[in-house]
């Protein structure tokens, strides 16, 4: 069943169509931009006709309560936000609520290592108690007029007034503009929060429409509409390591990306050099301009918050009253401090908070407004670095990555840069293009890295271009240094200023301080100047009114590590080998100083070989225990992250050496020597590039080394993903197990992987090849590799387009004589094709069999009659294979002779005949000829509830331990055969009845021989018809399986409120569960009451090994009784 949004995010499409004709004719297309709009043409718009129409209004007046609409599960098109810089946006999205965002619950999917005893404070997200059903309505004065001069208009809650429109701004903008000055319309009341409104946006413009890249040249401005960012929202699987990323069109969009409950604490992580700054300043200034709706419609207040302008001892409302201009302050933040404090218009403040990397210490109000114990309905956005993601993520509820700049944007800025020298700039994307090193790669996406280059770039063209970080850096501040000689023309020693400052930067990173006063700067009094005009140093915050006079900062925290770095090689001479210098002796503490460490091993050999010890060291400490869970995707996300960037920080660390090929003859990375795995790469980007200079390293320069294993893990919008796994396989020439995941493709065409046959030929010793696409958007492979081999033991294809070509090279099978694995999932199989291979399967020694996902039909039954022709064939899967009537029957006469089989899954094989269910009775009957038979799945397959209890009755003499019939029209006569069979089950671990129609009696039979079950960990009652009385009973009847049961589900069950409360407050100590989902249903949410959340919360007590818990569609209150209060 598809999956539904919960109530309340979105809007129907009848109400967005509404709104895009209401924006329509409001638009006049005749009418240069910039110019105002006449009384005549707003009088035809349907947007004045508004109060006296009958129907729904469309706009409301920003006191008005607002109830949600009920919400459509529509897609999100993959664009990046470049497409809307050139003008508009008139694609609104749906009008926000407080409902909306205020009223959802979502304690799901839970972070790794949340402590879920923590839900029992004030954290719970909060839910006004009105009817989600209410229409929307709105009061309004028949006596009050409209000014002559000035026509004032709702629109969204917003107020405009026709008359005089700012140039700047679009007519969507929170910025007023009046016919004359002083003249304020009157139809609202909360005049203070909107002239609060126009201070902000009036400032936002004025101060952040442009960002200054460069500290040393205050001249060159870049707008911000001239940069587009690349936004991924990443989303945790269900499997260990598993993460989905979702392409965002705008940032904006965050708010509505499908599966995301109304998110209201974001961490936006951020690559270094990215220059998050410029996302800080673009949206406010968007919001200021109203180019995006959604914001403009759902956030009244937006503040900006830099913790670097923030001291130890102020409060939010010191600094917040920084922001605002002096005559304002005072009024505005006891407007501001009412509007928070109201729970019904807290909700539509947005507050950014950036500076976290450097005062991620910081305490006082700002921490408890992250956490969410301050303001818990209003929108918090953190940004900071990725290796902040364990701390932040306890408290956050959406994951945003800033992935950097689109090409198209990246070589706009350089054409920025050179106004007046276009032949400059083509010179220079020209070179960006014939190069692949790191910096080339890297300059795409760091913002910082590109301005960096055209520096030097403008100083001399012909100059090599540097291939790594360290080069880049070393070679800009030589640039800058000798063009300052030449102006000053004055003989100074700059690694004299150097040394102490780096010192000074080490501690500062260490310290997480980043502004220094003068006694701060001591060491370096008479250099600070130097520093300055170099611009590695700039002077203090903007808002120098609450910080301490004379107090500076680094150009830019990159540059803070850069001179860390150099004087951290500086300290790890060649004599000296022992690690007593060195900063960082845990893996988190290296990842917190990655930037440091590429750095210092970049500068000299002797550090760079001093720092790759000591991170072998660490991963022998810490990680090398985890390794085969990481190796088999067996950790939670968060560890599995933290481990895949230590890898990336070791390969980069190899690639920044100047000796890096000494590097690699010493086997300095020997725990990457057999085994490489990279998930999550894109191609090109630094671990790209970084893991192909260690493989070329390894097959020319390693002694000792021999990579055998390799897995890699593309991301899903990599180019030339075919070309560069053609490349790295050339230098993995002993490889034995492959595992390559190609994700999607970037464009709508298919991608050929035709070059992989030559290599892949290459590799004598392949035991194992595993290649997996998407949609079938990968063709050309013809698996010319198939040579004879007495190697190759496990082949597996999934998602990647072989119809018509296996047939031709099926003969080649028989001089396979290991195969014992043969997986071939959505490859778009013909008939031809696996009649073709049917005939040589029988030269193989096969074990386990895939074709599932391919549309057989007919087909299937040549092959099905050649399976009992293999004696050692264990795992059968035909899922989805668009069976007929004969193939389940033939399917079903195969099993007599298949007694080896020990796993069996057809699901998703509806019959299409009128007597469909006719056809699976021998199959079911015959599962008592398969007494090794461990796992069976069949749902989906619509066999009926007589049938399956027949298929029950058959296990009885197997050794099944896993029974899958969700989606199969069970009643409780299924429950029944059950309930009888259970104690001749012995073996039984995991049981899916989800989907079918059990209702009360089904429970009853099943929990009265519950206690038969003595191996059952996973139960699965999702989907069925449930009972307020059937989940309190079977929650008093699982204390007989508390000692191992592990997982149960019992979401999407008409169960109410009080049936919840009852389940929670009759389900005694379970002291194995792991994972419970007790959520709603989707088409029919409900709101808890405080006494069902606190009996809920009670029952966490009694689940000491609890990880996962979801309550989805279902509305929690924020403050719950006996809590404390928020401020």
């Amino acid at each position: 069943m598809r999956r539904q949004l919960p109530i309340g995010i979105g809007q129907s499409k009848e109400t967005l169509q509404k709104r895009r004709k209401s924006l329509d004719s409001r638009t006049c297309p005749g009418e240069p931009a910039g110019l105002s709009r006449t009384t005549d043409m707003m009088e035809e718009s349907p947007c004045l006709k508004q109060t006296s129409d009958k129907r729904r209004p469309m706009l409301l007046s920003p006191s008005l309560k607002i109830e949600p609409d009920v919400s459509s599960d529509s897609g999100t098109e993959v664009h990046s936000d470049e497409h809307e810089e050139g003008g508009q946006c008139l694609s609104p999205k749906s009008l926000a609520s407080p409902s909306s965002y205020t009223s959802l619950a979502s304690i799901s999917p839970m972070p790794s290592g949340v402590d879920l005893k923590s839900l029992l404070d004030d954290t719970f997200p909060h839910s006004p108690n009105e009817s989600l059903g209410q229409e929307f309505t709105e009061h309004t004065d028949s006596s009050s007029k409209p000014p002559r001069r000035a026509i004032d208009i709702l629109i969204g809650g917003e107020r405009f007034v026709l008359g005089q429109s700012s140039s700047d701004t679009s007519p969507h903008s929170p910025f007023r503009a009046y016919a004359e000055k002083g003249e304020v319309p009157s139809a609202t009341s909360d005049t203070s929060i909107h002239d609060l409104r126009d201070e902000l946006a009036k400032h936002y413009i004025r101060n952040m429409k442009q960002i200054t890249p460069l500290p040393w040249n205050s001249k060159f401005l870049v707008d911000v509409r001239d940069v587009s960012l690349h936004y991924e929202v990443l989303q945790e699987g269900k499997r260990p390591g598993d993460m989905h990323r979702v392409r965002l069109k705008r940032f904006e969009d965050v708010f509505e990306c499908k599966g995301l409950p109304g998110p209201r604490r974001i961490f936006c992580q951020c690559i270094p050099g990215v220059r998050k700054a410029t996302l800080l300043n673009k949206v406010p200034v968007e919001w200021s301009r109203g180019r995006w709706m959604f914001l403009v419609e759902r956030f009244q207040l937006l503040f900006s918050i830099n913790l670097l302008d923030v001291a130890a001892e102020d409060t939010l409302w010191d600094t917040l009253r920084s922001q605002l201009p002096k005559p304002l302050s005072v009024a505005s933040i006891e407007s501001v401090k009412a509007f928070l404090l109201d729970e019904e218009t807290q909700w539509s403040t947005l507050f950014l908070i950036d500076g976290y990397d450097e005062r991620a210490d910081i305490n006082g109000d700002i921490r408890k407004l992250i956490q969410g114990r301050l303001f818990p309905d209003s929108c918090v956005i953190v940004f900071a670095r990725p290796f902040h993601y364990p701390d932040l993520m306890q408290w956050m509820d959406t994951r945003v990555e800033i992935s950097g700049f689109s090409i198209r944007s990246a070589y706009r800025l350089l054409h920025n840069y050179f106004p007046d020298n276009p032949h400059k700039a083509a010179g220079l994307i020209a070179a960006l293009k014939q190069y692949e090193n790191v910096t080339a790669v890297d300059v795409k996406r760091t913002s910082l890295h590109i301005w960096l280059l055209c520096v030097l770039w403008d100083d001399n063209p012909k100059k090599p271009f540097p291939e790594t970080m360290t080069r880049l850096y070393s070679e800009f501040l030589s640039c800058v240094i000798r063009h300052h000689k030449e102006l000053t023309r004055e003989e100074i020693d700059v690694e004299a200023v150097l040394n102490p400052v780096g010192k000074i930067a080490m501690d500062g990173l260490l310290g997480k301080k980043a502004i220094f006063n003068l006694c701060d700067l001591e060491p370096v009094q008479d250099g600070i100047n130097l520093l300055l005009e170099l611009g590695i140093l700039r002077s203090g915050s903007k808002c120098v009114d609450i910080m301490v006079p004379s107090s500076l900062l680094f150009s830019h925290t990159t540059m803070q590590e850069f001179v860390a770095g150099r004087y951290l090689a500086s300290q790890l001479q060649p004599h000296n080998s022992t690690h007593e210098h060195l900063p960082f002796n845990t893996v988190k503490d290296a990842l917190a100083l990655e930037n440091v460490i590429l750095f210092a091993s970049g500068t000299t050999g002797a550090a760079g070989k001093v720092i790759l010890s000591h991170l072998s060291k660490i991963y022998a400490d810490e990680l090398r225990e985890h390794e085969e869970a990481y190796y088999r995707e067996q950790m939670p996300t968060a560890e599995f992250e933290e481990f895949r960037s230590f890898v990336v920080l070791c390969l980069r660390c190899l690639y920044e050496s100047p000796v890096r090929k000494e590097l690699c003859q010493c086997c300095m990375l020997d725990f990457l020597s057999r085994r490489v795995r990279l998930d999550w790469m894109g191609v090109p980007s630094q671990e790209s590039v970084a893991l192909q200079c260690f493989l070329c390293l390894t097959a020319t320069e390693g002694t000792k080394s021999a990579v055998t294993d390799l897995t890699l893990s593309f991301h899903d919008y990599s180019l030339k993903k075919p070309e560069y796994l053609f490349n790295i396989l050339h230098y993995v020439p002993h490889l034995r197990n492959l595992t390559v995941h190609l994700g999607t493709c970037l464009e709508k065409e298919c991608e050929d992987l035709s070059l992989l046959d030559q290599p892949l030929g290459c590799l004598r010793e392949l035991c194992s090849v595993h290649i997996t696409g998407d949609a079938r958007r990968f063709t050309g492979l013809s698996f010319a590799f198939l040579k004879p081999s007495e190697n190759l033991t496990s082949i597996t294809m999934q998602d990647v387009q072989l119809g018509g070509r296996l047939a031709r090279v099926a003969a080649n099978f028989k001089y396979l004589p290991c195969l014992t694995t043969l997986k071939l999932q959505d490859c778009g199989l013909t008939g031809e094709d696996v009649t073709a291979m049917s005939e040589y399967l029988y030269h193989v020694p096969l074990e386990e069999l895939d074709v599932s996902f391919n549309e057989l039909g007919n087909e299937l039954c040549s092959l099905v009659t050649k399976l009992v022709d293999l004696p050692s064939l264990r795992i059968l899967r035909m899922c989805d294979v668009s069976a007929t009537f004969s193939t389940i029957e033939t399917i079903g006469k195969a099993l007599e002779h298949m007694n080896q089989l020990e796993e069996l899954y057809l699901a998703q094989n509806e019959v299409d005949a009128w007597n469909y269910r006719g056809c699976w009775e021998d199959l079911v009957q015959n599962v008592c000829h398969l007494p090794k038979l461990r796992v069976v799945d069949v749902s989906r397959c619509l066999i009926g509830s007589h049938n399956l209890a027949l298929l029950i009755k058959g296990l009885i003499h197997t050794m099944v331990e896993s029974i899958n019939v969700a989606y199969n029209e069970a009643t409780n006569e299924t429950m029944e055969a059950i309930e009888e069979n259970l104690p001749q089950l012995p073996y039984l671990k995991t049981l899916n009845v989800s989907g079918n129609e059990i209702s009360f009696h089904g429970v009853y039979y099943f929990g009265k021989a519950l206690h038969q079950a003595r191996n059952l960990t996973s139960l699965n009652v999702s989907y069925n018809e449930l009972a307020d009385v059937a989940v309190a009973d079977l929650a008093g009847r699982l204390h007989q399986v508390a000692g191992h049961l592990r997982a149960l589900d019992i979401s999407s069950n008409p169960v109410t409120e009080e049936g919840l409360k009852n389940f929670a407050s009759s389900m005694e100590p379970m002291i194995a569960l792991r994972q419970l989902n007790m959520s709603g249903a989707g088409w029919q949410s409900f709101h808890l009451s405080d006494e069902a959340a606190v009996a809920i919360a009670q029952l966490l007590g009694r689940l000491p090994s609890l990880e996962r818990l979801e309550l989805r569609w279902i509305t929690i209150n924020t403050r719950l009784p006996g809590c404390v209060k928020q401020p």
